[in-house]
């Protein structure tokens, strides 16, 4: 789509051991999460200097807000947290995030406190815009309008579903349905009878087009330097290093530098033996005879790898990634 906007950085503090999406937080500690957010949000939106590509990316803060501190541990669970744990756990790193110039922000799966996120004009438009000084675009989470009747049961109708998230002062912006056309069907319905006024819709297309310009998306004017999309050398460039062997080796490094052995000693205190790793066979050195590996993830490289794994949801079949393992 040409389109230079990143869905990150994910800004949960991790601390329900049991949520999914622990591997995508930055921990659990909300001054790191902020300390590390703010600097991702910083270099995602630096314009690119000499040589480079011209373009900047709009960082979208996620997900607004507490997604990461489901009741029972499962992901889209409702959050129940009183005022003082939401402020000083879980909203630092969204504040730090604003106060970086993120442009854009998305809104979360889950219900606080019994109330969708997703149509909850005291987070959204109180909290979000109100007090903590977020200027930028809103946007849901995968088909949240829609889930407020499919999935939340807060609405009776698609239709007022919609009413809800954009006539009940929420301050969203856009919703991201890819796959249909129903909320600005139904958008144009609600207006045409009066239901959602005029002005409420100017605000929030004011703001699309507001990150539109800030990323020169707009038709530039004349004698202006091309838009930041346009083919421009640097932009060739980097597209044909994508996948290249480079890549690939930084990535592999990455991986290792993220395991960590917190202690590399025998079994037991009293054990004169070796420490326990490197694990080798006898005839070099070791005691290891057999070592058993075992479990439904145990010879599945999808498996193992996690979501976003060659597909959005992850993938469980090998044959796809299994060629390019290093």
């Amino acid at each position: 789509a040409a389109t230079p906007w990143m869905f990150a950085p994910i800004l949960g503090v991790a601390t329900h051991p049991l949520w999914p999406r622990v591997y995508e937080t930055f921990g659990e500690d909300p001054l790191l999460v902020a300390r590390m957010g703010a600097a991702v949000v910083e270099g995602m939106q630096r314009r690119g200097g000499e040589g480079e590509i011209p373009a900047r990316a709009a960082a979208c803060m996620k997900h607004f807000v507490a997604y990461s501190a489901p009741r029972n541990g499962h992901d889209r669970e409702g959050a129940w947290l009183s005022r003082r744990e939401l402020e000083q756990t879980y909203l630092p790193p969204f504040q730090a995030a604003v106060d970086a110039g993120v442009q854009s922000a998305m809104e979360s799966y889950q219900e606080v406190n019994g109330e969708p996120v997703v149509g909850s004009a005291a987070l959204l438009q109180g909290l979000l815009r109100e007090r903590m000084g977020f200027e930028g675009l809103l946007v849901t989470d995968w088909h949240e309008v829609g889930n407020l009747h499919d999935f939340h049961r807060a609405a009776s109708s698609p239709e007022e579903a919609v009413l809800l998230a954009i006539g009940g002062s929420s301050s969203l912006d856009m919703s991201m349905v890819p796959t249909d056309e129903s909320f600005s069907v139904l958008m144009e319905r609600l207006h045409a009878r009066g239901a959602i006024d005029e002005a409420r819709l100017d605000v929030s297309a004011l703001r699309v087009l507001r990150l539109k310009e800030w990323l020169g998306l707009l038709p530039p004017p004349p004698a202006v330097r091309p838009a930041p999309w346009s083919h421009s050398e640097a932009t060739v460039r980097l597209v044909e290093s994508v996948g290249s062997a480079s890549d690939a080796a930084l990535a592999h490094e990455a991986a290792r530098a993220t395991v960590t052995l917190l202690k590399n000693a025998p079994p037991f205190d009293d054990d004169e033996r070796p420490p326990l790793l490197p694990l080798l066979p006898a005839d070099k050195g070791g005691s290891v005879r057999r070592v058993l590996v075992t479990g439904p993830a145990a010879d599945s490289l999808g498996r193992l790898s996690g979501g976003w794994t060659a597909h959005w949801q992850g993938t469980l079949a090998d044959d796809g990634i299994r060629g390019s393992r290093p």
